[in-house]
């Protein structure tokens, strides 16, 4: 493992090396894995997305198959007075409003619920949608925009809204060179324009982006692409912001075995601007890795391993990494851990730099958990790490889980450490795909 090095600030210098040590983070109580939800068929099935939550705390997610229409679902799972309560189908897919969601819900400051859809819609290649949120609750489902090859098909990542309400995502195929697109769906005083294309992938700077975008402070989009590039193993790219609009895709580096190939979601930005991400295959093992693609300011240096996967810790990293108050990566893994079925992992951050990557817990095919985790986590604001995983439960459809006791920090550590507890960003994935990889990773 390459650790990059920090240097750890005046507080912990004078604390010492021995706090130094402590303040890695570690968890000090036994982490309790529960299952906070099933589905059934009849509520969803497959949730592949990360979970996010609105301002009071309440859940929701993304089902890719069943549910009353038979082509998936949107959930909510409600929180109050500390107690999160049983899950709710706010929608379900028929077709024709869209089949299919695949990633993870965007949120506004209004409440509002957007995301996308992997086929349906008018061209039967996805759509947009919103589920507007009143005084009185959640409202029908509200196509934007449906995709029709030419300005892209087939979208699988999650999207993410500017300071303006303007949304922003990738497709997955479809665009000039079919290798799939960046988008943006405009939003005016009149609602939302049509959909624009902002960068076409054409092999050379990246093809098949299944993971979605993730906007910094300045506004500049940042994702990874499965395929493509240099070494054919993906790419992590930039599309730059300027006060004339967007620029032309930047290729900020192309993924190698060495470095972890086939990312399949976006990158997390930390406060200097470092970005984050994990690949599905690549590295020591050829299960998977979590880089670091640092930010100098001026520009983005060469991409560090911070940890390659294995079956003991985790394999294949199909989600991203969320980061807490003190730096610390935390992420999923789709198989391996101690039943070969997922895991929860820590990168752990301190003065020093990244301590070795550590399983939190391991998913199980018995009992709590479910299995086959593809999404990221979602911390929530007692330092709860809850997630979704693909298969397992009573109906071996998927679950809802948490992490109790995660070491997951809502406020940053001292020189003494607290009881761990925030999050930043996360994600993303597809089907096919996953077969593959699956098998060629044994």
């Amino acid at each position: 493992m390459i650790t990059r090095t920090k240097s750890p600030p005046a507080m912990l210098r004078a604390a010492g090396l021995a706090v130094a040590f402590l303040t890695i983070g570690h968890i000090a109580e036994a982490q309790t894995l529960t299952t906070m939800a099933t589905f059934t068929g009849g509520n969803g099935r497959a949730p592949y997305g990360t979970l996010i939550a609105d301002a009071n705390g309440n859940l929701f997610g993304t089902t890719f198959y069943n549910g009353a229409l038979g082509y998936g679902t949107v959930f909510e799972i409600p929180y109050s007075a500390g107690t999160y309560g049983p899950m709710q189908t706010l929608v379900s897919f028929g077709n024709t409003n869209g089949a299919n969601p695949f990633s993870s819900l965007a949120i506004d400051a209004s409440g509002n619920l957007f995301g996308t859809t992997q086929n349906g819609g008018g061209s039967f290649k996805g759509t947009v949608f919103e589920i507007p949120k009143s005084g009185a609750g959640y409202g029908s489902l509200q196509s934007l925009a449906s995709f029709n090859g030419t300005n892209g098909s087939q979208p699988a990542g999650n999207l993410a809204i500017d300071a303006s309400g303007n949304l922003f995502g990738t497709a997955s195929s479809g665009g000039s060179g079919s290798n799939g697109v960046v988008f943006e769906l405009p939003k005016s005083g009149a609602g939302y324009g049509s959909l624009q294309t902002l960068a076409n992938f054409n092999l050379t700077n990246g093809a098949t982006p299944y993971g979605g975008v993730t906007i910094d402070a300045a506004g500049n989009l940042f994702g990874t692409t499965s395929s493509g590039g240099s070494a054919s193993g993906g790419t992590v790219f930039e599309v730059p912001k300027s006060g004339a609009g967007y620029g032309s895709l930047q290729t900020l580096t192309n993924l190698t075995t060495t470095i972890g190939k086939n990312p399949l979601a976006s990158v997390a930005i930390d406060a200097s601007g470092n970005l984050f991400g994990t690949t599905s295959t690549g590295g020591t093992n050829n299960l998977g890795t979590v880089f670091e693609l640092p930010n100098s300011g001026a520009s983005y240096g060469s991409p560090v391993v911070l940890a390659s996967l294995s079956n003991g810790i985790g394999a294949q990293g199909y989600g991203g990494v969320i980061i807490d108050a003190n730096g610390s990566l935390f992420g999923t893994a789709y198989s391996g851990g101690a039943q070969g079925v997922g895991a929860v992992f820590e990168i752990a951050h301190n003065a020093g730099g990244y301590a070795p990557i550590q399983n939190v817990v391991s998913l199980t095919s018995s009992g709590a958990g479910g299995t086959s985790p593809w999404g990221g986590l979602h911390a929530d604001a007692n330092g709860n790490l809850i997630g979704t995983t693909e298969s397992g439960g009573s109906s071996a459809f998927g679950t809802v889980y948490k992490v109790s006791n995660s070491g997951f920090a809502v406020s940053a550590q001292t020189a003494v450490p607290e009881p761990a507890s925030l999050a930043l960003f996360a994600w993303a994935g597809l089907i096919p795909l996953a077969r593959r990889l699956r098998r060629r990773a044994g």
